[in-house]
């Protein structure tokens, strides 16, 4: 069986450098994630006589148990063996080992309604902004992002799947906030951002220097620990969270209520148990922006870069040139700058730092879409939104996207990107 081992998609430098690729580190021993099929509730499994026959013979046990959508499902350790016998069960969906998450990287540099025109930092450090505000490759030494007043983000919460954020970091301005962390890493770690990942990413999505919609919402919904690492089954209680907090949200805010999910990881194929639980979460309402992963491969080999549902980036340099290990191919939806990019970064309230990685692009990305839902009446769908970037993005701009049969769409950011909010009785 191949396993499912999912990496941060980045990598740490100022050039085109080659990455650490996807290794193939062990499950949790004798550990599955188990999904029923749809509307089946767990105790239709856990209370019959089968089950329990079989926790006798494989000393199986109920670690967790999760519910995302209509899909109900448990996290089990039991005995060689008890895979294959629950794979055969008629109320099993499906049935794959715990796998792990991996993240790479080695660290390059850390450092201390109106149409509003925010300038460059000198020598284009945030050259990123200035590209996907312009429709011609720009002079960065004088570069300008542009949005309107509304198109901010405002009242849109994206979810941060990663290492943690650091919420007290000047440039979130008070937006920044914990969510969940696993019970694995809780215990060990706590809630803080010990990696730098998921700070950086989530400075991209909301940074008020650094980021696309600088009036969104962050929230930290910590799977990773700070050696970049975790296993499936953190990710999937993450995603119970974000779900509920949503349904929370949706609850007190109408249909107003707005979300997003930024996944900077992902891995190779090898299992089906990571896709349902995205599906059923898009069903349930909110855009995922994932990485298309740096391994200079076809995408459509990694999950969930491959599934059509999700939103799926590639990264770009300055050059305007796809980065040599970014994935490519059918499975990309858009592309956007992801070499040499500086945001926030762990520790202090003022840390920043340089990353590279379709991990840096796909943040750019979810920031846009927050900036475009952010002005808009209620949370559109997962189509609408996909067809309204694929009408505002800059077509044929990245030189080598044809030689690697990948869709030429540069995501793209600047005043009146949408139309602003209606004037009167709104409705959603």
């Amino acid at each position: 069986m191949r396993f499912l081992v999912l990496i941060l998609a980045l990598s740490w430098a100022s050039a085109e450098i080659p990455v650490q690729k996807i290794g193939n580190g062990p499950p949790a021993e004798n550990e599955y994630i188990l999904w029923l099929n749809k509307d089946t509730p767990l105790t239709q499994l856990t209370s019959s006589d089968e089950f329990a026959q079989l926790k006798e013979k494989f000393h199986m046990s109920v670690l967790n148990e999760y519910s995302i959508g209509k899909l109900n499902g448990a996290h089990i350790k039991g005995d060689l063996g008890i895979q294959e016998v629950l794979a055969e069960h008629s109320l099993v969906m499906n049935i794959a080992p715990n796998f792990r998450l991996y993240g790479s990287g080695v660290l390059n540099q850390v450092m201390e309604e109106e149409c509003i025109e925010e300038e460059d930092a000198p020598n284009g450090q945030k050259w990123d902004l200035t590209r996907i505000s312009a429709r011609e490759t720009p002079d960065y030494n004088r570069g300008i992002y542009r949005y309107s007043s509304y198109e901010q983000g405002d009242g849109v919460y994206v979810y941060v799947l990663d290492s943690g954020i650091n919420t007290g970091h000047v440039s979130f301005g008070g937006r920044a906030s914990h969510g969940f962390t696993a019970p694995g890493l809780e215990s060990d770690e706590g809630n803080d951002d010990l990696h730098g990942h998921g700070s950086h990413v989530a400075g991209l999505v909301a940074g008020d220097v650094y980021g696309t919609a600088k009036m969104a919402n962050v929230i930290a919904v910590k799977v990773l620990n700070s050696e970049n690492w975790g296993y499936y089954s953190w990710w999937t209680q993450g995603l119970q969270y974000v779900i509920s907090d949503y349904k929370a949200k949706k609850e007190q805010e109408g249909c107003q209520a707005k979300c997003v999910v930024n996944m900077s990881l992902g891995g190779t194929r090898g299992g089906e148990s990571f896709e349902p639980s995205i599906r059923e979460a898009i069903a349930e309402g909110c855009v995922f922006v994932v990485a298309g992963m740096n391994e200079a491969d076809d995408a459509c080999n990694y999950t969930p870069a491959f599934m059509p549902e999700v939103i799926t980036v590639g990264a770009t340099n300055q050059n305007d040139l796809m980065t040599s290990w970014s994935n490519y191919g059918s499975c990309v939806d858009f592309l956007a700058p992801g070499q040499t990019i500086l945001s926030a970064y762990r520790g202090s309230s003022t840390a920043t730092t340089y990353m590279s990685g379709t991990s840096m692009a796909t943040p750019l990305t979810a920031g846009v879409i927050a900036r475009n839902i952010g002005a808009r009446y209620g949370m559109p769908s997962n189509d609408e939104i996909k067809a309204e970037l694929l009408e505002t993005a800059t077509f044929g701009a990245i030189g080598n996207a044809g030689d690697k049969n990948t869709p030429n769409y540069l995501a793209f950011a600047e005043c009146g990107t949408v139309e602003p909010p209606c004037d009167g009785d709104c409705q959603c």
